[in-house]
């Protein structure tokens, strides 16, 4: 029986239209419906194995010249850890760069060194709380379901305070992106002039998201709907159980990466529910969307039509022959990102 039929026998379900207020991005009746069918999704599927050179090319990513990696303090007291490449110091734009699930910063240094040579951007590659050489727990660092954005807007306010005046890009990888999807729909998302997406994670039960994520994630299926119900039912005592692991067998540096998450980690980082009536991003702003044709956890060829719901003026672009990981340093994505960059970073 699934939760909220379970719920409903008992008498506590009173279904309703959400109201105005609402939000895809927390967990209420509505969206708890959602994660019910994804954790059942999870036991029915037959198991996914993935591919063991899924992690091949990222592997091999030369980091011996990385920038002296700095932090910055949250309100919370928890560090921000961060990378800046700084390039052209007078460069007017600033791209700021999202890790995935279970990833960090340094991933992205083959993309964020090319950006920062053209002389395009300053780049700055932020890793999230609970990841990489950030504060917190790994995985078990999120407090409430919209701390990652407020991160986030902590951190461009630090850029603002640097770099006064500057355009600011937001890009993110797989749930990095969904992030940026997230903080675009916020209030804080005003600041920000042109988004990129790799790969994006575009929430739960999207038409993106092949089975299982292509083996990459596991999720506690009966763990993921008792903690649900309980949140719901204003019970939270339980958001700090971990409800997803991660496939890191194919990574030969797995300590680098964050093994799983909480509950809260889990509704945070990310858009929430695939919701293609939701609010959308500004049209105002300029998008790139890159993804391979191989992507190990979402079908490439559905992102054209799901951009078309959440922001009809996207670039999509679909490079051949590359995966989820690969995105990260494909010279030919590279090249894309930079010419993009070069036509909306000073318009």
């Amino acid at each position: 029986m699934g939760i909220v039929n379970l719920v409903r026998a008992f008498g506590l379900f009173r279904p309703r239209s959400p109201a105005a207020g609402d939000s895809v991005t927390g967990l209420n009746w509505s969206t708890l419906r959602q994660y019910d069918r994804a954790a059942s999704e999870f036991t029915t599927t037959p198991p996914v194995i993935l591919p063991r050179g899924s992690f091949a090319r990222l592997s091999a990513l030369d980091v011996s010249n990385l920038p002296a990696p700095a932090t910055l303090a949250a309100s919370d007291g928890c560090r921000l850890a961060y990378r800046h490449y700084v390039g052209r110091s007078n460069a007017s734009a600033i791209i700021v760069l999202i890790h995935g699930s279970a990833g960090y910063g340094d991933q992205l240094h083959a993309l964020a060194s090319a950006i920062a040579a053209s002389g395009e951007a300053q780049v700055y590659t932020l890793d999230m709380r609970g990841h990489g050489m950030s504060g917190g727990k790994a995985g078990h660092a999120v407090f409430h379901v919209e701390q990652p954005c407020e991160d986030i807007a902590e951190f461009i306010g630090f850029l603002d305070r640097v770099s006064p005046g500057a355009r600011i890009i937001l890009g993110g990888h797989s749930a990095g992106g969904g992030l940026v999807l997230r903080f675009c729909r916020s209030p804080a998302g005003r600041r920000i002039s042109a988004c990129l997406f790799l790969a994006p994670y575009l929430g739960i039960r999207s038409p993106t998201i092949r089975p299982l994520f292509g083996g990459w994630v596991r999720v506690r299926a009966s763990r993921l709907r008792a903690v649900s119900l309980a949140s719901v039912l204003g019970i939270t005592r339980f958001n700090h159980a971990t409800v997803v692991s991660f496939d890191l067998t194919a990574c030969s540096n797995r300590q680098s990466y964050t093994p799983s998450w909480s509950f809260n980690t889990l509704l945070a980082m990310g858009p929430g529910c695939w919701a293609p009536h939701a609010k959308g991003i500004d049209g105002n702003k300029a998008i790139l969307v890159v993804a391979g044709n191989r992507d190990e956890c979402f079908f490439a060829d559905a992102y054209p039509e799901a951009f078309q719901a959440i922001a009809p003026q996207a670039e999509v672009r679909t490079i051949e022959n590359i995966g989820h990981w690969d995105v990260l340093v494909d010279p030919n994505v590279i090249a894309i990102t930079i010419d993009w960059l070069s036509r909306v970073a000073l318009r």
